[in-house]
């Protein structure tokens, strides 16, 4: 099933053990129709130890079907 949330696991490690799935964010479509895609965590940008972070998305722009744009969003992790 398709969802425009964008998902999070964390860890102390790569190899676990991973926490639960929790919803990081609702990508935001701009009252567009489509399915958000491609969330990507940018850590080369991440603020505070990690505490920040930003992530891309792509989103549909309504004009043709594989029409999109990048969107932004700042998360602070809790």
């Amino acid at each position: 099933m398709f969802s425009n949330d964008v998902h999070v696991r964390t860890a102390p490690a790569l190899t676990g053990p991973w926490s639960d799935e929790g919803t990081l964010f609702t990508a935001d479509r701009k009252g567009r129709g489509g399915n958000s895609d491609d969330a990507q965590p940018h850590a080369e940008y991440a603020e505070g130890g990690g505490r920040v972070l930003y992530v891309t998305y792509s989103r549909p722009t309504g004009n043709g079907r594989f029409a999109s744009e990048l969107a932004l969003v700042e998360v602070t992790l809790e």
